[in-house]
């Protein structure tokens, strides 16, 4: 549950040939470059028109300006038709302010001989998706005690459990948060009873927590997928007094019919009386 949906970044077949990119940082491939032998002949070019600065980080910041484009170029300085173009798709990159003055001194290139393994160049901001955020947003909408100054209704919270369900991505149905979210509702005349919702306008009622749901419940089987089933066996809330029978609870009953039972006895015994007289017939032929 605690992993994340990380994006991808794309560059072009070209970028690997020069710089490595460990964690959003690029540094370039000075030593042991197994493509070029003579990589200080080559130098990193940028296109002046595509640096913008971005006003509002930190004037600390070692990432204050930005291709516009995605895209800079290595060129050979002893042959200016070797060029290579390094892109990479739908994303900014970042320049240090250590390669930005490196680049002015140079008339407007950055030599590989300048630079070292571990030099920053660049960097490009990879963005981190929590796929348990929206999951634990659920679990809150559910499981948290509705405040009286927000005025949480069943459709709001509806709203709400469709938004974070297509957030996360999860694979159900809204009409199966629909239905835990009707289950939640309670009537304030009765806390076990929920309001009829046959009605236009429905009566005064409170919203649940799926806890409190599972274990204000007068059956004891719905609340076994709750931690406080001792506390519902011993409540005295799940039993009412009786004023008289009921056919639902036939051992409450002041005699209980057997007529059911004497109607299958006497079936049992024709059919063994049946079963036996058959057998004789073949023992006897």
């Amino acid at each position: 549950m605690l992993t994340t949906s990380s994006e991808k970044i794309e560059f072009n077949a070209n970028f690997y040939k020069f710089f490595n990119i460990i964690g959003g940082e690029i540094n370039p491939i000075v030593n042991d470059n197994e493509n070029f032998d003579n990589i200080g002949d080559y130098a990193i070019q940028i296109l002046k028109d595509e640096i913008l600065k971005v006003e509002e980080l930190d004037d600390d910041s070692l990432y204050n300006s930005y291709i516009s484009s995605g895209r800079f170029y290595v060129i050979n300085t002893k042959d200016p038709e070797e060029k290579y173009e390094i892109c990479v798709k739908d994303k900014e990159i970042y320049i240090s302010d250590e390669i930005l003055s490196i680049m002015h001194k140079n008339k407007g290139i950055i030599p590989f001989s300048l630079l070292d393994d571990d030099t920053k160049l660049f960097e490009v901001i990879v963005l981190n998706s929590e796929l348990t955020k929206p999951l634990y947003q659920l679990m809150d909408l559910l499981n948290k005690n509705k405040d009286d100054e927000v005025n949480e209704t069943i459709d709001s919270m509806s709203q709400k459990f469709l938004e974070l369900l297509i957030e996360s991505k999860i694979n159900a149905n809204m009409v199966a948060g629909e239905i835990i979210i009707n289950r939640l509702i309670v009537s304030l005349k009765n806390k076990y009873e929920r309001p009829d919702f046959t009605e236009k306008i429905l009566e005064p009622y409170t919203i649940y927590t799926a806890r409190k749901a599972l274990e204000t419940n007068k059956s004891p089987i719905v609340g076994i997928s709750f931690q406080n089933i001792k506390k519902q066996f011993t409540s005295e809330e799940l039993f009412e007094e009786r004023d008289s029978e009921s056919y639902l609870d036939p051992f409450f009953k002041t005699e209980v019919s057997f007529e059911n039972y004497r109607k299958y006895a006497k079936i049992i015994n024709e059919d063994h009386r049946k079963e036996m007289e058959k057998k004789k017939k073949r023992i006897k032929n």
